[in-house]
C-alpha cells in the first residue's frame, strides 16, 4: 500500500473482497482503491497460488503519463511514455547478484537501518509509512466485514 501511495497518490477509498475457499482463512482478496487525484486502481493477493508461478508478484500502472511495470518485485522495470512506442526496461546482470532477491533487498535496508542509527539519523523509512499501512489495512478489513466503501481520509 505504501508502495502505491508513493507512486500513485494518497489513497481516499477502499472497497474489498476475500475470500476463504482453501478452507486456511481468508487467502485471497480483491480491493479497489479511489485515490484522491482521482485515480482507480485494484489490488489482487492471493497465497493460494504457488510462489513458483511466474511472475508470482507484479504492478502494473496505466497514467496519464505513461506505463509503469514492475515483475517479481526485483526482476523487472519497465516504463513507456504515454504516446511512444519504445519503452525502456531494466533487469539485473546475469552478475548482479545483489539486486536479483528480496533478501539481498532486505539487507540492504537493514544496513541503511543500522547506519541510521548509529549515526543518529533518521531511519530510511519514517515510521509514519508503516503506521498509515495499518490504517489502510484497517480500512481494507473493515469494507470486506460491512461490505461497504470505506472512506481513508
Amino acid at each position: 500500500m505504501d508502495l502505491l501511495e508513493y507512486l500513485c497518490g494518497e489513497i481516499e477509498s477502499v472497497q474489498a473482497e476475500m475470500t476463504k475457499i482453501s478452507n486456511r482463512g481468508l487467502t485471497t482478496m480483491g480491493i479497489t482503491l479511489k485515490f484522491k487525484n482521482g485515480a482507480i486502481g485494484n489490488y489482487l493477493g492471493t497465497y493460494d497460488a504457488m510462489e513458483s508461478y511466474r511472475p508470482s508478484q507484479y504492478l502494473e500502472i496505466n497514467g496519464t503519463l505513461g506505463r509503469i511495470y514492475i515483475e517479481d518485485f526485483i526482476k523487472k522495470y519497465s516504463f513507456q511514455n504515454m504516446g511512444s512506442e519504445l519503452s525502456e526496461e531494466w533487469q539485473s546482470s546475469l552478475l548482479n547478484d545483489d539486486n536479483k532477491t528480496i533478501i539481498s533487498s532486505f539487507d540492504k535496508h537493514i544496513h541503511a537501518v543500522v547506519h541510521a542509527l548509529t549515526e543518529k539519523e533518521g531511519p530510511p523509512i519514517g515510521a509514519q509509512a508503516g503506521l498509515r499501512t495499518l490504517l489502510l489495512a484497517n480500512k481494507i478489513i473493515e469494507s470486506f466485514e460491512t461490505g461497504k466503501r470505506i472512506n481513508v481520509l
